[in-house]
């Protein structure tokens, strides 16, 4: 069983604060998933085995600092209560510590799958097997566990529900679906992905200054207006996009490369803009196509 797991942009990100207790982050960002897939393939086996590859040259040194005895995939295993277990092939489209929500995805994509296929008897899938793929496709688009996501990873919320756009609140797992079709005002994302930096979420965060942050929630706020409204166009995204990661100098140069006419993703490192930029041997250029999310495709071809 084959299950395509997206990535995500951050269009504004304002972090306002930190839970003590936690550590986790206050934010209120607002998510765009794009048409990047990573392709998790499944088969039962007699123990869990994971593999990650991937035919992206570019890729192939992210692929060597993923620990398949140890990755996020193994956060999910800790809330998995069934018998069965599986090998997990993963076959790596999304750059590792880009800040498109790559990991996370996977592990949201495992959890959904885990959760309703553990509630099927395996005679059953004997017994029909393409129809029970898909009727097990569908009840995981639609499953919303976001009990266990949290507990993952904070953003991994953000794939285990439908929907092009959110609104993200609280630790950025509070999601609110935006009804506008993001397709509308760019057809496409070009992707900057640069060469020698990558960034962990968890040292991106520690490199930021809650004095310095949740400056720009204004925008945000415009931002959310317009899309309400569904006046929302492209020449307003240069004003409107945002990202308090970007006070970090390190993507605060990788900006300047760009001109600055591009957008941090997430955490970073890679950068995103609605047009082409062309590309310097600093980056490499990834090409997506935007659609109204998940509209009018069949269960096997998107999560």
């Amino acid at each position: 069983m084959k299950i395509l797991a997206p990535a995500k942009l951050n269009l504004a990100l304002d972090i306002l604060g930190q839970e003590e207790k936690s550590g986790f982050h206050y934010l209120q960002t607002i998510y765009l998933k794009i048409l990047l897939y990573d392709e998790i393939e499944l088969q039962e086996s007699d123990e869990w085995k994971f593999e990650f590859f991937t035919q992206k040259k570019f890729l192939r040194e992210d692929i060597k600092k993923i620990n398949p005895l140890s990755n996020i995939f193994h956060k999910v295993l800790r809330h998995y209560q069934g018998q069965k277990k599986y090998f997990v092939k993963v076959n790596k489209n999304i750059p590792v510590g880009a800040g498109l929500g790559g990991a996370s995805s996977n592990a949201a994509a495992l959890l959904k799958f885990l959760q309703i296929s553990n509630k099927y008897q395996h005679r059953e899938f004997k017994k029909n097997e393409n129809s029970f793929i898909e009727k097990l496709n569908s009840k995981i688009k639609n499953c919303r566990a976001a009990d266990k996501s949290l507990a993952v990873g904070a953003d991994v919320n953000v794939f285990m529900v439908e929907g092009q756009l959110l609104l993200g609140e609280h630790f950025g797992e509070k999601l609110t679906g935006l009804d506008f079709d993001f397709s509308s005002v760019a057809k496409k994302v070009f992707i900057y992905l640069p060469r020698k930096l990558r960034s962990q979420t968890q040292n991106a965060f520690s490199c930021i200054s809650l004095k310095k942050s949740a400056k720009d929630k204004g925008k945000t706020e415009k931002f959310l207006k317009l899309i309400k409204n569904k006046s929302l166009k492209k020449e307003d995204l240069p004003s409107l996009i945002h990202n308090d990661f970007l006070q970090i100098k390190e993507l605060s140069e990788v900006s300047e490369k760009l001109q600055n006419r591009a957008f941090l993703t997430g955490s970073g490192s890679a950068f995103f803009a609605f047009e082409d930029l062309g590309c310097s041997d600093d980056f490499i250029k990834i090409e997506c196509e935007l659609s109204y999310y998940m509209k009018n495709t069949s269960p096997e071809e998107k999560l």
